[in-house]
């Protein structure tokens, strides 16, 4: 299942609105707030103009695992957007560079999102591919 959502988000698969006569009564809009994906503490150690980086690094590295759990080569696609977000991260030998502790801390979160709110984790792994799609990963 995160195969084939991660497939069409890299595929620019995106839903279409279409255009229907409106009723007689219209009613507001419902604003759905999603809950972040991740404890605001596991972020603050992290410069901000890194923590997208990181978590979506985390978020493939993560998708990356449960496709080798069950014995699936990942497709080029999908090595191109981990690629993509692996490259905005400073060198791991750098002064900057985000801590092995802290990137492991946040790939556990996640791994714990993705078996208690799999919707949201899903939501969140395909704004890393939309961003990273977005950004030129796939070009």
């Amino acid at each position: 299942m995160i195969a084939a959502l991660a497939l069409l988000a890299m595929a620019g698969a995106y839903p279409q609105a279409q255009t229907v006569s409106a009723p007689a009564t219209v009613r507001p809009a419902v604003v759905r707030v999603r809950r972040p994906l991740l404890a605001p503490a596991l972020l603050q150690d992290i410069d901000p103009s890194l923590q997208q980086s990181t978590v979506c690094a985390a978020h493939m590295e993560l998708l990356m695992e449960k496709l080798s759990a069950r014995h699936e080569e990942p497709d080029a696609s999908f090595m191109m957007v981990q690629e993509y977000w692996q490259d905005r991260l400073p060198d791991p030998d750098s002064k900057d560079a985000v801590s092995d502790e802290a990137f492991s801390r946040i790939k556990d979160s996640l791994n714990a999102g993705a078996e208690h709110d799999a919707q949201q984790y899903l939501a969140g792994l395909q704004e890393c591919v939309m961003a990273a799609a977005r950004g030129g990963a796939l070009d």
